[in-house]
């Protein structure tokens, strides 16, 4: 069976907006307030018109602290998947820092979990995400990276401080901008003709 390529999305800062909370850029709580980014769809379907698989992977702790529910969680990733049925599969890990599980960004467990659902070929597969956790988790899975950079990208998380030597394979300033990237980076025509 031949792997196939893909373009795995971060959720929070590279689909939808984030919001304050206490100050601190965080997920939405509800569906009633999230919101997708301009660029989001775009994104996404330039991705599909690629041949990229097309997968999200996303954090949500807040579900592990008890500020948010599981089942509002799940009805915005029904909806995400209404508005960009190209994504296949939306792969989250309520966990805490705390829980030292496998699949928390920037462990690889979700990409590694994409990897043998969907089919994938990771070496040749890219992550988009706006933190550097998003960045060592594709490292530690062994596939590229986009950084959609931010004023938070490199803050330290609960994971504790970027690695000093970590570094996305491209940097760009949104999501749509991260595809036609990968595109030229893996020669493919930026405009989706075939």
């Amino acid at each position: 069976m031949t792997r196939r390529r893909a373009i795995l999305f971060d959720r929070d800062g590279v689909l939808n907006e984030q919001v304050l909370i206490n100050g601190a850029p965080g997920p939405p709580p509800d569906l009633a307030g999230y919101r997708l980014l301009p660029t989001a769809l775009a994104a996404v379907e330039r991705a599909r018109t690629l041949g990229y698989a097309i997968a999200v992977v996303t954090n949500q702790p807040d579900v592990g602290r008890g500020l948010i529910t599981r089942q509002s969680v799940e009805r915005i990733h029904s909806w995400l998947g209404e508005q960009a049925p190209a994504i296949e599969r939306i792969y989250v890990c309520y966990h805490v820092t705390a829980d030292r599980c496998r699949c928390r960004k920037p462990a690889p467990g979700m990409l590694e979990d994409a990897a043998v659902d969907l089919g994938l070929d990771l070496a040749h597969s890219w992550l988009i995400g706006d933190r550097w956790v998003d960045i060592l988790a594709a490292q530690r899975a062994g596939c590229r990276s986009v950084l959609v950079e931010t004023f938070q990208s490199w803050l330290p998380s609960s994971a504790g401080d970027p690695p000093a030597d970590l570094r996305p394979t491209i940097t760009v300033p949104d999501t749509l901008s991260a595809v036609v990237a990968i595109a030229e980076a893996d020669r493919l025509p930026t405009d989706g003709s075939p």
